[in-house]
């Protein structure tokens, strides 16, 4: 028997896995190796962006640079801790105390951006009189890269600089001279040379808006400029509104001016566009430190003529955007709104602009979908049809109508009805075949309960819950390949697995993970179906229980995530605890039985199966199964069968 030996292993390929946008994305490698060298307290950074293969990409900072045991503590621990050991503000050289900053870096991250070019990079950086120089490369097993090369000798001054070959031209650097210095454009004491080339503000080819305002009854004169970087970053932090005063930076950007908040961080507006205030008339108004300005009844009268003033700028940003938008959108579905009647017509033009008002950032996926929807439901409409059904109505009929469309409009009606309908067929549906030996959970109960993840509790009924094949692949390899069938068509529902007795999905939904800045796994839920009239027993829970153990030490999340599992039969045996705590890895496993599912939808649709039920006595098992079953969900998986 093999000893075990506990020991980490590391994948060639781990950094780049683990650091997402980091090591891909060339703008955002650069923008965060820019980051380090602003939380190093520098005020130049030049960069050499090779034009062909056979140059070298080299960036240099002017910084406080690192000793050894500075470079062994933050430059080799994953994961760095900076707000730990550091705190919040920039380190600043000697010579450069003057300088106040909020430093950007958190977890460590950013110095990986070199990966972005190549697989291996020299670092040199001095500080105190002496040079550290090393190579720097992806490596595997027990360390996810090594240092080469290394030695220390006499250097003056204080820096950092990083050269590598590169592997790919994965970029423009017009744009990247562009895109970065719209980034960092806010502070006028912090410059970035792209190939010993600046790009100054009135330069800018992003600059959208250029003009002088007076605030404070004329007394304070300001310069306003606008600046679009076409290119989102992966947070708004790089962008906001910045005050420059005497040609330095008052605070840092923020999208909050006072009390006046301008523009959500999270919208695309938000990562693209900077905005600065420039004035010599703001000097007595700022707090002797430089991080903000004294709160008086001067500084909010600015505020509040400023925020005025841009909210209408933005507004008109928008309306050129929308406009845009709408043009292209209509030009699309042209051949589709020319059938509608003019009504119809009407009603699509102001269906479009409601929505693009609302949230002027929607995604062009979002608004193609509710667009073609709205379209389709005008297609739809039959005027004819609804005339002939209200003129049969009977009086008390007609007043009860009139009193709902006092209270609601026909579409909050017809969507609201669509979704009980459809929910009240889930639950018909699965309480009808749940107690069938002959049930075949593929075609039947799993798609149904599938569709139905509201069942188990309001925080699954949720479109951010989705199928999750990494960790059904997980469970395929614990059970082993003789344990489970094999689907004659697996694309149809590659994320489901398939058991003589039971059938096993796997969901997660993923939030931003505020330690390491990027999105994981928050919650995890595991749906295991018995066959009908099947009862769960101590073997099925501990089969659970193993699932659950596997995916949370085997799923390779960077924070815990909770574990939610649910085994379902016909009954649960007796002595079986109906759940069963894992607190170590915060997870839980449910027994529960097909009736007790169908009894709670009944009580989260408020009964509504039980005053309705004359419509659903009357369908037969096989209409509601297909009704169910054809909704948008399933025929998605039928077409990715016919791809």
């Amino acid at each position: 028997m093999l000893e075990l030996v506990q020991k980490t292993m590391f994948e060639k390929d781990y950094l780049h896995r683990t650091t997402g946008s980091v090591t891909n994305r060339p703008d955002i490698a650069l923008t965060e190796l820019i980051a380090n060298a602003w939380d190093a307290g520098a005020s130049v950074v030049n960069i050499n962006l090779p034009k062909s293969k056979t140059e070298e990409i080299i960036i240099e900072d002017d910084g406080i640079g690192m000793t050894e045991e500075e470079f062994q503590m933050r430059w080799l621990t994953l994961a760095y801790n900076r707000l730990n050991h550091q705190g919040r503000e920039a380190e600043t050289p000697p010579d450069r105390t003057h300088i106040k900053r909020i430093a950007y870096g958190k977890n460590g991250i950013g110095r990986h951006g070199m990966l972005c070019f190549s697989d291996i990079y020299k670092l040199e950086t001095w500080k105190n009189g002496k040079c550290l120089e090393c190579s720097i490369r992806l490596d595997s097993g027990s360390s996810p890269m090594s240092i080469d090369n290394y030695k220390v000798y006499d250097k003056s001054g204080h820096g950092t600089k990083l050269t590598a070959p590169v592997k790919e031209l994965n970029y423009n650097i017009q744009e990247m001279k562009e895109i970065l210095s719209a980034r960092y454009l806010y502070d006028p004491e912090f410059k970035i040379f792209v190939n010993n080339e600046e790009v100054n503000l009135e330069d800018h080819t992003g600059l959208i808006l250029n003009e002088e305002i007076s605030v404070l009854n004329n007394r304070i004169k300001l310069k306003i400029y606008i600046i679009d970087s076409n290119l989102t970053a992966t947070k708004s932090k790089y962008h906001g509104v910045a005050f420059w005063v005497n040609k330095r930076l008052v605070g840092e950007p923020s999208w909050t001016i006072g009390n006046h908040n301008l523009k959500d961080g999270r919208t695309k507006f938000a990562k693209t566009h900077t905005i600065i205030i420039e004035s010599d008339n703001l000097v007595d108004y700022i707090i002797p430190d430089w991080t903000g300005f004294w709160d008086n009844s001067d500084t909010k009268q600015i505020f509040l003529e400023l925020s005025q003033y841009l909210l209408n700028e933005i507004r008109k940003l928008n309306v050129e955007k929308v406009q845009d938008t709408k043009i292209e959108l209509i030009r699309e579905y042209r051949e589709d709104i020319e059938k509608l009647n003019r009504n119809s017509k009407m009603e699509v033009d102001e269906f479009i602009n409601q929505i693009m008002e609302k949230d002027p950032d929607i995604s062009s996926e979002e608004l193609n979908l509710a667009v073609s929807t709205i379209i389709n439901i005008k297609q739809s409409t039959s005027g004819t049809e609804l005339l002939k059904k209200i003129s049969n109505l009977s009086v008390n009929d007609i007043d009860n109508l009139n009193k709902i469309l006092d209270s609601w409009d026909v579409q909050e009606i017809a969507n609201t009805l669509d979704v009980i309908d459809y929910r009240i067929s889930v639950i018909e549906a699965i309480s009808r075949l749940c107690t069938d030996e002959k049930s075949d959970e593929l075609h039947t109960l799993h798609p149904l309960i599938e569709q139905a993840r509201w069942i188990f509790g309001p925080e699954f009924d949720s479109d951010e819950y989705t199928s999750n094949k990494t960790l059904i692949s997980i469970i395929r390899d614990v059970i082993g390949s003789s344990t489970y069938k094999e689907l004659e068509h697996p694309r149809k529902r590659p994320d489901l697995l398939i058991f003589e007795d039971k059938s096993l999905s796997c969901y997660t939904c993923n939030d931003l993970n505020y330690d390491t800045d990027l999105f994981d796994v928050k919650n995890i839920l595991i749906i295991e179906l018995k066959k009908g009239a099947s009862s769960i027993g101590r073997d099925e829970m501990n089969q659970a229980d193993e699932y659950v153990q596997e995916i949370a030490f085997k799923g390779g999340f960077t924070s815990k995530p909770n574990i939610t599992a649910y085994v379902v039969g016909d009954k649960i045996s007796q002595g079986i605890s109906i759940n069963r705590k894992l607190e170590d890895i915060n997870g839980i496993i449910f027994a529960t039985t097909y009736y007790s599912l169908v009894e709670t939808a009944k009580k989260r649709l408020f009964s509504l199966r039980a005053i309705l039920s004359k419509r659903y006595e009357t369908m037969d098992t096989d209409s509601l199964v297909v009704k169910v079953l054809n909704e948008p969900h399933q025929s998605k998986l039928e077409l990715e069968e016919s791809d």
